[in-house]
């Protein structure tokens, strides 16, 4: 499911001001590409490599923004982001083929 940025327990609201601010600085696929990972699924090293690619997109579309200082703001942003999806992703992703109590927030 694409939730736009933002954990899918955040309220609407706040979902649609971070993609809004987001979209400033990245291409909505970034991010659309992420949660479709997500809901797909895997292991933990699946997980880490989803994140990497969406620091990758995240910082290609970065480097494109022009100004220096949008393209350090978005590089900035896109080291924030993954730290973020990093921390606290477990609680979203769809982990697979490990028992429920192995992963934080007990999906299996």
């Amino acid at each position: 499911m694409i939730n736009g940025v933002g954990p899918a327990w955040a309220p609407k609201y706040v979902r649609v001001a971070l993609t809004w601010f987001s979209g400033l600085f990245f291409n909505w696929a970034s991010w659309a590409r992420h949660d479709q990972g997500y809901a797909e699924g895997g292991d933990a090293a699946r997980r880490a490599e989803i994140d990497m690619k969406f620091l990758r997109a995240m910082l290609c579309d970065a480097a494109i923004l022009g100004s220096p200082f949008r393209m350090l703001a978005g590089c900035l942003l896109a080291w924030f982001f993954w730290a973020m999806v990093r921390a606290f992703g477990w609680a979203s992703f769809e982990y697979r083929g490990r028992p429920w109590w192995r992963f934080p927030g007990g999906k299996a």
